[in-house]
Parts: structure tokens; C-alpha cells; sequence
């Protein structure tokens, strides 16, 4: 004789089975889940990107204690003469050299004066502890960086000094540039006819 066994109650503990998700509502779900870590990975590659993108004119750490200097693009205006070097294209680009040098030469001047500075600075502060008795270590780390300082100064005049030498040297040639092929380019400006390449004409 079997005995009915009574259906369990639900009651509060009894877990109602989960609504089934439309299969579209879950392909979209998934759509934005997959776009969201794309853009979030976009965003941390593009901000690792901008924090290793070197400044120009700022010095960078190349590893195993070097440095290397991150070249500057140039302001110069882009002009085309037909060639590279036309008589304006080659005029342009002496000018731009040449006020480069001279904010150069400025520059070093300035770095030259303050290196000078700092040296008779730390100089005279190891005076100062010698004079105290300081532990002689310590003074003579002072020293030796008054005289870092030094060889800072004498490599920043050096590089002064070249600076000059070639905004001097450089408006010799823009002048002798000028006088000579100007009128050159002046005629052949209103002739119609093509012109030979730069170099085919000699100036007398």
C-alpha cells in the first residue's frame, strides 16, 4: 500500500525560477558590455600614449643613464618657389638659421652668466665650512660642484661663442645671396618662358 506523500510548500525559502532574458535583450547587453571595455582600453592606451609622447626642446631619459635632447620643429613658413631651392626658399631658410643662432647665442649667454653664478655661490659657501670646520667630505662635495659649474659655464661661452660665429656668418651669406640673385629673380618672375633648374645660370 503506498502512502501519498504531501507537495512540498514553497513558503519564504523557495526560489522562484528565473524569467527567461530575450535572446535580443542579451545580444545588446553583450553589444555594450564588448563596447565599453574597448573604449575604456582606448582610453587607457591613449592616455599611456600622451604620458610617453616625448615635448619637444625638453631633455628625455633614454635608459641606462643617457639623455637625449627632443628636437624642436621649426616656425618657418613653408614657401614655394617651384624648387627647394629657389631663390626664396633658400633666402627663408638662411633667415630662419640665422635668427636661430642669435637666440641661441642669447640663450647661452644667460646660462653661461648664471653657471658663474652658482659657482661663486658654492665656492664660497665651502669657504664658509672649512672656515667652521666642517667635516672635510662634505666640503669638498661643495667644491666639486663649484667646479661642475665651472666647466658648465666655459661649455655654455664655447657654445655661445660658435652661435655667433654662425648668425655672423649667416647674414654675410643672406646679404651676398640677395645682391646677386635678386634681380635674377626679378626677371625671370615677369618672363614667360620656363627656366632652367637653380644652378644653370651663372651670375657674373
Amino acid at each position: 500500500m503506498s502512502i501519498p506523500v504531501p507537495a512540498a510548500d514553497p513558503g519564504d525559502d523557495a526560489i522562484e525560477p528565473a524569467s527567461p532574458v530575450p535572446a535580443e535583450e542579451a545580444q545588446a547587453e553583450q553589444t555594450a558590455d564588448a563596447d565599453s571595455a574597448e573604449e575604456t582600453e582606448t582610453t587607457e592606451g591613449s592616455e599611456d600614449a600622451a604620458e610617453k609622447k616625448p615635448v619637444a626642446g625638453r631633455v628625455v631619459s633614454t635608459g641606462g643613464g643617457g639623455a637625449e635632447l627632443v628636437p624642436t620643429r621649426g616656425n618657418a613658413p613653408a614657401v614655394h618657389d617651384g624648387d627647394d631651392v629657389g631663390f626664396l626658399s633658400l633666402g627663408l631658410r638662411i633667415f630662419w638659421i640665422v635668427k636661430e643662432a642669435a637666440r641661441l647665442a642669447a640663450g647661452m649667454h644667460k646660462l653661461q652668466r648664471r653657471m658663474e653664478s652658482n659657482a661663486t655661490k658654492a665656492r664660497i659657501a665651502a669657504e664658509f665650512c672649512a672656515a667652521a670646520d666642517v667635516e672635510e667630505q662634505f666640503t669638498a662635495m661643495i667644491m666639486e660642484a663649484s667646479a661642475a659649474h665651472l666647466r658648465v659655464a666655459r661649455a655654455s661661452g664655447d657654445l655661445r661663442d660658435a652661435a655667433d660665429s654662425m648668425e655672423f656668418k649667416g647674414r654675410n651669406f643672406s646679404d651676398a645671396h640677395e645682391r646677386e640673385y635678386r634681380g635674377v629673380y626679378e626677371n625671370v618672375k615677369v618672363s614667360r618662358a620656363r627656366q632652367p633648374k637653380p644652378g644653370f645660370n651663372r651670375v657674373k
